[in-house]
């Protein structure tokens, strides 16, 4: 009986260990870079310390000396250990033919065991700052996989990974952060954690947009700060302009289809057939890349 009782407990003593791992411990230094272009950077780090708190399985402790400051290099305190995980990016700019300007940005993830360091480091190139943005999620997450299963060994499933179940009444809206494609004339929609987001139009506007959770599956999206002309590319530039600045903010009434996407109502302005600009709806469906 005792013999059996131990097995007992030695199986569920397992079970809870695999059901309550602690998650991941990562220590964010934000961007080291030469580059003059401050504001860039600073949008950049903070971009990326978002992506980081996206993703399940980890947590992160922001060990940036000043978060509004961009590093010319790691501070010697930043040593990786055994538990942690030390993440930082380099970013660096090359100009190109005329005033195009090429983008290069590392990541990079450090461990120490026995007294030696480890390192890892995924870098790509972008033609767009907002390409080095948007695209940094998978970067980010292939990176800290690579980094797992050398220092934690394969396992059936990532812990940078999350799922979202539609349907159910207050479903977490953080799950919606990622990117997302659907609007004809933009280049890239990105919602990010905190219910906050922004879309790249291919004529190069840029505009911030709130997203909010209206119960069960339902989502609202709506445009914040200031109207512009470039937000309505599909009508006429010159009947635009006059009646833009008083428009109301861009709305979208979505529901939420499985895990990937939104379908719904987009509020807007558009041509009447009259050839009169006026507030209507428009069909659209966003799809999670």
């Amino acid at each position: 009986m005792k013999k059996l009782s131990a097995i007992l407990t030695a199986v569920i003593l397992t079970s809870l260990t695999f059901i309550c791992a602690a998650p991941v411990q990562l220590d964010y230094y934000g961007v080291i870079s030469e580059s003059a272009d401050s504001n860039m950077l600073k949008m950049a780090q903070d971009f990326f310390f978002t992506q980081l708190n996206a993703i399940d399985g980890i947590s992160v402790q922001d060990k940036r000396p000043d978060t509004g400051t961009i590093l010319r290099s790691l501070p010697e305190t930043a040593a990786g250990s055994a538990k942690k995980i030390t993440f930082y990016a380099e970013i660096t700019e090359e100009k190109k033919d005329g005033d195009a300007v090429l983008w290069s940005c590392s990541f990079i993830a450090k461990t120490m065991a026995s007294s030696e360091e480890t390192a890892w480091k995924k870098t790509k190139e972008y033609d767009s700052y907002y390409k080095m943005l948007t695209n940094s999620k998978d970067t980010i997450h292939e990176l800290l996989n690579t980094v797992k299963e050398n220092t934690r060994g394969a396992e059936s499933s990532s812990p940078y990974s999350k799922t979202m179940t539609a349907g159910q009444e207050g479903f977490d809206i953080e799950t919606l952060s990622g990117t997302w494609n659907g609007e004809p004339f933009a280049d890239k929609i990105v919602i990010l954690r905190g219910g906050r987001g922004f879309i790249i139009f291919k004529n190069g506007a840029t505009m911030n947009i709130s997203v909010s959770s209206e119960g069960n599956s339902s989502v609202k999206v709506r445009q914040t700060g200031k109207t512009n002309a470039s937000f309505y590319p599909d009508l006429p530039r010159e009947k635009v302009l006059s009646v833009a600045a008083t428009a109301s903010p861009i709305e979208w009434n979505f529901t939420l289809k499985g895990n990937d996407m939104l379908s719904g109502t987009k509020t807007t302005l558009i041509d009447d057939n009259l050839g009169n600009i006026t507030t209507g709806t428009q069909k659209v469906t966003w799809y999670k890349k």
